[in-house]
């Protein structure tokens, strides 16, 4: 089973959906609004959650830490 992330165009994760196999990215890109980026926990440093951001530089999922006060 695989799942996509779809980021906005800050590269912010807004969605998490699962997607089957290879072919569920192809099948998102085409046929749902945005970009899709494949996630999992064994790829791109974490599993993606919504807010985190998709560092295309390093392929990788950050997290978004809340501001200190």
């Amino acid at each position: 089973m695989m799942y996509a992330a779809r980021v906005d165009e800050t590269n912010v994760v807004v969605d998490v959906i699962v997607v089957g196999d290879d072919s569920g990215i192809s099948w998102c890109e085409r046929n749902l609004p945005g970009r899709w980026v494949e996630t999992s926990s064994s790829t791109r440093g974490k599993f993606a959650a919504k807010g985190d951001t998709y560092d295309e530089a390093n392929d990788v999922f950050v997290s978004n830490k809340p501001s200190e006060p």
